[in-house]
């Protein structure tokens, strides 16, 4: 049986040609059709009813964080390295170092 590290440089090594800036090798990777594959959000049932989107600070994702923002849905997004989350809500940023059961500033993220 392979390791989890075996299949990641595998699957790494497969879609090297498909990878953007920079390597695929130790990261969620940058690839081409990400921004296309993001847009696909908008039409998740999931998506249409939430209120709130958690999002990796990934760069494949980006376009899926400004497509959270342009719906003024609420973006709560795990700064690098887990150092915190960044909680955008009505296009205003605040900075959140510890979010105990998905609470901020005293109040639920869950959707009710």
């Amino acid at each position: 049986m392979r390791s989890k590290q075996e299949i990641r440089e595998i699957v790494w090594k497969r879609i090297e040609n498909f990878s953007m800036f920079p390597p695929p090798y130790g990261r969620i990777p940058n690839f081409v059709g990400a921004e296309k594959a993001c847009e696909k959000l908008r039409k998740l049932e999931e998506y249409k009813r939430a209120k709130a989107v958690f999002s990796a600070p990934d760069s494949p994702l980006r376009r899926a964080r400004e497509i959270v923002i342009e719906e003024g849905k609420i973006l709560l997004a795990v700064k690098p390295k887990m150092k915190g989350f960044l909680v955008i809500e009505r296009g205003r940023a605040g900075t959140v170092t510890y979010c105990p059961k998905g609470r901020s500033f005293g109040r639920s993220l869950a959707a009710p």
